[in-house]
């Protein structure tokens, strides 16, 4: 009888005895994660506070006074949604929004939520009073910034955002949407755990403490690396301005410098053709031959900076037409013969017949041409060859150009430097070559702005073979990120410099 009652009523407090248990460390759990997740959040406000006030406060600032369709289509709320998505990448986060003091979505990473009104919303009320609040939710689906996510467990967060300068003023309300599915599921859905607790209280307790403990370890490292990741991210941001004003300095300064160069080459080339009459002495020729060609030189380095900036600053247009890719070749071909002669290289050329026209620009074809075949000439030995194929892949819908030259060759640390922008690889040549270093660079990123494949194979001593594979119809093969990252669009109308 007493073994009964103890059962009937040490069952039931047994199993409340878990229930409570269990339900105080789903609570303490997920209190602890929302506090770890809360203060990330918190942390990632004030980077995009500090990072991106001083270039986009002014569209909060007026902002409140448009309607939604302006805001969406304001040029500023572009850029915004740019940076934000650049500093979010590889976080947690899901979702931006910025209120304005009034509750109206200023921006928002779906667009379509810009203009709605969340002043009755409590979390922004308590954000607007300095605090920060937040609240755990299960989404079925979600517009996340990386697109549509489905089966979600998101953290809500309202963020007073500060003026960078002056902590105390609030110059609106940022909501941060976390995403936090596999830490709950990885810490109240554990298996053993669970039935540890329904078994017995003392090891329900053991248990919770020990989940606590890992929990306690598991939250530490993560904010390790969320604290990393927005360091980076600062320091990304730092970096970004400074590479701004360098493409902007440079890019002023070349325009600077092209007027008085045009001036001396035309009238360099007066006195080289001795236009008005003769000089008196040869010497002066010379001399003006000489201008002629430093100032053509140094005008083609200036092209080849306006070009690096133009690809810093993602700017670029591709005129697509029809094109013939055998004779864009055979042009750029002609061009470099004297080149090769000058250098006793032979110029070997094989071309497939009835190679079709593909969809291209003829102009940025053609420069990519000139500056491989080029750079080929230039790092051949006297009585080298340098051999251009062209072929049409079949199988890929494609054509196939392949370069190759007996010359001195690079090592694969070489290779990494010559495409890199202004790389020159040390030791190549007992007598330094003329050049930018951005021939290599610039033809790889063409390659890739016209939706092809650029690849290059190297070996010191033996020589260098370039193979590019270019889409018969590049509109139907070019990469989102091919065309952000951008080409000048006037490449191919300067001289090759390579």
């Amino acid at each position: 009888m007493l073994s009964r009652q103890f059962a009937l009523i040490g069952f039931p407090i047994a199993v409340l005895a878990a229930a409570l248990l269990i339900g105080s460390y789903h609570f303490v759990v997920l209190a602890n994660l929302k506090s770890s997740v809360e203060a990330v959040a918190a942390s990632m406000a004030q980077i995009f506070a500090n990072t991106l006030w001083h270039d986009y406060g002014s569209l909060v600032a007026v902002a409140d006074g448009m309607d939604a369709a302006a805001i969406r289509t304001d040029p500023r709320t572009e850029r915004l949604d740019a940076e934000v998505r650049k500093i979010a990448a590889g976080t947690r986060v899901l979702k931006v929004k910025v209120y304005s003091l009034r509750g109206i979505t200023l921006y928002s990473t779906d667009p379509a939520q810009i203009g709605s009104n969340y002043w009755d919303e409590s979390n922004y009320q308590a954000a607007l009073a300095g605090d920060v609040a937040s609240r755990l939710t299960r989404k079925a689906t979600f517009q996340a910034i990386a697109g549509p996510r489905t089966d979600l467990v998101v953290l809500e967060s309202y963020i007073p955002a500060r003026v960078p300068a002056d902590t105390g003023r609030i110059i609106a309300v940022l909501e941060i949407y976390s995403d936090v599915t596999d830490l709950e599921a990885g810490i109240l859905q554990r298996p053993e755990a669970v039935g540890a607790m329904l078994l017995v209280v003392a090891v329900l307790l053991a248990a919770f403490g020990t989940q606590l403990w890992v929990l306690r370890r598991a939250e530490h490292r993560w904010l390790d690396e969320q604290a990393q990741r927005l360091k980076l991210s600062a320091e990304y941001a730092i970096e970004f301005e400074a590479s701004r004003a360098k493409s902007a300095f440079l890019a002023g300064m070349s325009h600077e410098l092209r007027t008085p160069l045009n001036a001396i080459i035309g009238f360099s080339e007066l006195l080289r053709i001795q236009a008005f009459g003769p000089l008196g002495q040869p010497r002066y020729v010379e001399y003006a031959e000489d201008i002629h060609g430093a100032g053509r030189h140094l005008l083609g380095v200036i092209g080849n900076v306006l070009d690096l900036s133009r690809i810093e600053a993602g700017k670029t247009e591709v005129s697509w037409e029809a094109v013939d890719p055998v004779e864009v070749v055979r042009s750029a071909l002609d061009m470099l013969n004297h080149d090769a002669e000058d250098r006793n290289i032979v110029l070997r050329r094989t071309i497939e017949p009835g190679i079709p026209s593909i969809t291209s620009d003829a102009g940025k074809l053609r420069q990519v041409v000139l500056n491989i075949v080029s750079n080929s000439i230039k790092y051949s030995r006297p009585g080298g060859a340098v051999e251009v194929g062209v072929s049409f892949d079949a199988a890929r819908r494609g054509v196939r150009l392949v370069v190759s030259d007996n010359g001195i060759g690079m090592t694969e640390h070489g290779l990494d430097i010559a495409l890199t922008p202004f790389g020159r690889v040390p030791g190549q040549w007992s007598q330094p070559q003329p050049g930018t270093g951005l021939g290599l660079p610039l033809a790889k990123r063409t390659v890739e702005i016209l939706g092809g494949e650029f690849q290059i194979a190297s070996a010191p001593g033996i020589g260098t073979t370039v193979t590019i594979w270019l889409p018969a119809d590049a509109k139907a093969h070019r990469t989102t990120d091919s065309l952000a990252r951008g080409f000048p669009a006037d490449l191919g109308s300067r001289d090759h410099l390579v």
